[in-house]
C-alpha cells in the first residue's frame, strides 16, 4: 500500500513539473519577452569619488553664497562682513 502511494505521488510531481514547464514555455512564446530586472551596482570607488565631489561642489557653493553675502552687505566698512570658508 505505501509503495503504491509512493509512485502516485512521484508520478504527480513529475506530470505536475511538466504541466508547469509546457504552461510556462508557452507564455514566454506568446510574451517574446523574457526580461530581467537586474539592479546595477556601482563600483565602491565610484560611489565614494560621487560622495567627494558632491561635497566638494556644496562647499564650492557655500563659499559662493558667502562671498555674494559680503558683496550686498558691503557699506565701506566690515561690519556684516563674514570669512570666506576655504
Amino acid at each position: 500500500m505505501e509503495v503504491i502511494i509512493l509512485l502516485i505521488n512521484g508520478i504527480l510531481n513529475l506530470i505536475c513539473f511538466f504541466i508547469g514547464f509546457k504552461i510556462g514555455r508557452i507564455e514566454n512564446v506568446q510574451n517574446k519577452e523574457i526580461s530581467f530586472n537586474i539592479p546595477k551596482i556601482k563600483n565602491p570607488k565610484q560611489i565614494v569619488q560621487d560622495k567627494q565631489r558632491k561635497e566638494d561642489i556644496e562647499k564650492e557653493e557655500r563659499r559662493l553664497q558667502t562671498i555674494i553675502r559680503n558683496i550686498e552687505n558691503y557699506d565701506g566698512t566690515d561690519n556684516g562682513q563674514e570669512d570666506i570658508p576655504n
